[in-house]
């Protein structure tokens, strides 16, 4: 999980966060991230950390990087989207 950082953007806390947990260097994986009103945001995901897991696993993983956002109360509700490369 990550700390916050008031200096950055939520997004690209968001953003550096789920890279940094699901993202692989020199592969096709990818993190997008569109924002909503400020606290709702929709993330898709494709990682091949998904490979295997069932989609509430994958969900449960993402949400445990986003655990730090959401006890802040600076994220309050995510759309996910998973997909396993």
């Amino acid at each position: 999980m990550c700390n916050l950082n008031l200096d950055k953007n939520l997004v690209e806390q968001i953003q550096e966060a789920l890279h940094a947990a699901f993202i692989a260097a020199n592969t096709a994986e990818k993190v997008e991230i569109m924002a909503g009103d400020g606290k709702h945001f929709s993330v898709t995901i494709a990682s091949e950390k998904f490979r295997g897991l069932g989609l509430v696993a994958q969900h449960k993983l993402v949400l445990k990087e986003l655990q730090t956002f959401l006890d802040a109360g600076t994220l309050h509700a995510v759309k996910i989207k998973t997909l396993a490369l």
